[in-house]
């Protein structure tokens, strides 16, 4: 019997929707291929600490973090749970692993037969949780791959110590045209551009919530804290509009947390059914505007005027024909939604799509 092993290394840890949720997309999408799917479940002790429910570090900055967080303790405590449990339930995780020995070992002795690093930017050595296992810096036996991985704000002098790891990639592919072109630059190998993983998943398969009720309101996801203030009155003025209350996930712990209608205790499955049922979408974040996509939601993607390097948002709206979807701050407040026929911007997604799902039918060959 051919063997159809799959390890994927990435991000699932974090208390993070979308790099738990791009983890999801990606082991369900290959495990309906038939292959048999693990996720790596590479964690030092380092980046245990930094997704901590509870900031242990010595210091006055952290003291001082750790009481303007205690309004929130017992919600903070539900929505730790509610992570781990999806990520019990929903990823099929090897045994904890904490180095790059364990690690080799784990691939080597288990018959892995391809290995995946991404989604996320597991490529971008500036982020608090990067390691250099994301670039599997040995000799195995397992066919490397690179799905939709991102270099973030990395620059090339700061690669150039992995460039003879991701060298060894037999597929290598990137979530952003910046990474590409950058990648292409210092690489013998061609790099593709493929969607993020919460893509290769339509609307029908993100089927892991079951909710009847039905209430119309307006749904604010801010990951940035500098675009709250303007983004809230965008979201207020729409919400106006169309008569709609406003919900609010929380991402980051601010005086915005005790905002009415704030969900401090959200997890996975709670956003998930959140961006479904809302009867429009004000977001600053990546996911969130992907899912506003996927689940057919009428919406605006917020972005700020001197916003330089990250072009995710953008570049996926160009490619659907929905740039009038994106909002730039400060001061732009023009509102000029098109009627775009969702069957359009459908049949967009569904082309690009299946150039994603070709990479990885190929790869995983």
């Amino acid at each position: 019997m051919k063997n159809k092993k799959v390890g994927i290394i990435t991000y699932h840890f974090a208390r993070n929707y979308g790099a738990v949720l791009q983890c999801y997309a990606l082991q369900k999408f290959i495990g309906n291929q038939g292959y048999q799917v693990e996720i790596l479940n590479y964690k030092t002790h380092k980046q245990e600490q930094n997704n901590s429910l509870f900031n242990k570090r010595k210091g006055i900055k952290n003291i001082v973090m750790n009481i303007a967080l205690y309004p929130f303790k017992s919600k903070r405590i539900i929505k730790d749970k509610k992570f781990e449990e999806f990520i019990q339930k929903e990823m099929n995780c090897t045994n904890r692993i904490y180095s790059l020995e364990e690690l080799k070992n784990k691939i080597n002795d288990e018959g892995f037969k391809y290995i995946i690093s991404g989604s996320d930017q597991v490529w971008n050595p500036r982020i608090g949780d990067f390691e250099d296992a994301f670039f599997f810096p040995f000799k195995c036996a397992a066919k490397k791959i690179s799905y939709a991985a991102s270099i973030g704000g990395a620059t090339l002098e700061e690669l150039d110590n992995y460039k003879k790891w991701i060298n060894d990639f037999e597929n290598i592919s990137v979530r952003e045209e910046t990474t590409s072109k950058i990648l292409n630059s210092i690489l013998e190998k061609k790099v593709k551009v493929v969607l993020d993983p919460t893509m290769l998943l339509n609307n029908d398969e993100w089927k892991i919530v079951e909710d009847d009720v039905e209430e119309e309101y307006m749904l604010c996801y801010f990951i940035n804290k500098s675009n709250f203030k303007e983004g809230f009155k965008i979201a207020k003025k729409i919400a106006k509009q169309r008569r709609l209350k406003i919900k609010i996930i929380n991402a980051r712990f601010s005086l915005n947390s005790f905002r009415k209608g704030t969900i401090v205790d959200a997890g996975p499955i709670d956003f998930i059914r959140l961006m479904k049922k809302a009867s429009f979408i004000c977001t600053d974040s990546f996911h969130g505007t992907i899912f506003s996509i996927i689940f057919n939601k009428p919406f605006l993607s917020i972005d700020r005027k001197d916003n330089k390097n990250d072009t995710r948002k953008s570049d996926l709206l160009k490619k659907l024909s929905l740039e009038d979807r994106l909002i730039r701050i400060p001061n732009d407040e023009k509102i000029n939604i098109k009627d775009t026929k969702q069957e359009d911007i459908d049949g967009r997604l569904n082309k690009i799509r299946e150039d994603s799902i070709n990479f990885l039918k190929k790869s995983l060959k």
